[in-house]
């Protein structure tokens, strides 16, 4: 695969991780034409072999390596799944609070806990392999 062929993959793989939906082809050539400047990565990598990793790697990075190009790449992605007008309703606040959304929020926040808990070591462990190939 080419790095543009890998970038539209990183694409459809970080959409479906952040708002469970496809990647619309705009979208993913505005993230190409950001992204295609960062360096590749591991961890990138990994998530587009097996994406069900993503959840564990992005709560790692996200305590102990906040700068990590992953990171920056999900950042981007967001941003530009946010300005999109087919995708906003993702990211507003949709009615008053209510006892499900409290228990909703406790439930990420516990689920966020958890993929903490394994994604850190996952980070740490892939970080290694990393500075050593």
């Amino acid at each position: 695969m080419n790095m543009f062929t890998d970038l539209k993959k990183e694409a459809d793989v970080f959409s479906a991780y952040l708002i469970s939906d496809l990647t619309p082809d705009p979208v993913k050539a505005r993230y190409v034409a950001t992204t295609q400047f960062l360096e590749p990565d591991l961890l990138s990598s990994v998530a587009i072999r097996a994406p069900w990793l993503l959840g564990f790697m992005d709560a790692g990075t996200a305590l102990v390596r906040r700068e990590h190009p992953l990171r920056k790449k999900l950042l981007v992605m967001t941003a530009i799944l946010e300005a999109d007008k087919t995708h906003t309703a993702h990211f507003l606040a949709s009615g008053p609070a209510s006892i499900s959304k409290y228990l909703r929020f406790i439930s990420i926040c516990l689920r966020a806990g958890a993929k903490a808990a394994v994604g850190i070591p996952l980070v740490i462990a892939l970080g290694l392999m990393e500075k050593h190939s």
